[in-house]
């Protein structure tokens, strides 16, 4: 935004008219809005952790697989994974939810 002000032509914003003089500020901060800014969609469905990644459901996967088939040191290293992804995951979540301009 400071760079978008930096090169701006103050002298356009000097209107006697209060309703001309409004229209263009608003119409201008809407132009550096939209410069500096970007949209994006994101989909989020109600029954899903927005942490909830594909490393995560692969683990939860295997850990599943892991309590089926009844080997206790395969479902015990499987669940210690899935806790260890979920921790990780949720950190990853805060910091991308904490600042957004990073990626």
């Amino acid at each position: 935004m400071q760079d978008c002000f930096q090169r701006t032509d103050w002298e356009v914003f000097d209107h006697q008219d209060l309703e001309n003089h409004t229209s263009v500020v608003l119409d201008y901060i809407r132009f550096c809005t939209d410069n500096v800014t970007r949209d994006r969609c994101i989909r989020i469905y109600p029954n899903r952790k927005p942490w909830m990644t594909e490393e995560v459901q692969s683990l939860l996967t295997a850990r599943n697989t892991g309590f089926r088939s009844g080997d206790k040191v395969l479902y015990s290293a499987a669940k210690a994974n899935l806790k260890r992804g979920i921790r990780e995951a949720k950190v990853a979540y805060r910091r991308k939810i904490e600042d957004p301009h990073q990626e």
